[in-house]
C-alpha cells in the first residue's frame, strides 16, 4: 500500500493502515495480495482465485490472499 489516493472518494491508505490490515488477518512479514474492492460478477474474483491457487501451489508459497469489500447486489 503506497498511499496513493487514487480517485476524488479514495481513502489514503498509510503506514499505519497497513499494519493493522496485517494484525488483523495475521499477515505480519508474510506475503499476501490484498483486493479491495465491490465483490461482483465482472470483477472475475473467480479467475483471481483461481490464478492465486495455481501460483501458491507452483511456488510452494505461503502466499496470502484477502478479499475484502462489499457485496454488489443487482437490484
Amino acid at each position: 500500500m503506497s498511499g496513493t489516493n487514487f480517485s476524488n472518494n479514495a481513502t489514503t491508505y498509510t503506514k499505519e493502515h497497513e499494519q493493522e490490515i496485517q494484525e488483523k488477518f495475521k499477515i505480519k512479514n508474510e506475503p499476501y495480495i490484498f483486493f479491495l474492492s465491490t465483490i461482483e460478477p465482472r470483477k472475475n474474483i473467480e479467475t483471481l482465485i483461481k490464478a492465486f491457487d495455481y501460483i501458491k501451489e507452483k511456488e510452494k508459497s505461503n502466499l496470502k490472499l484477502i478479499l475484502a469489500g462489499r457485496i454488489w447486489m443487482e437490484i
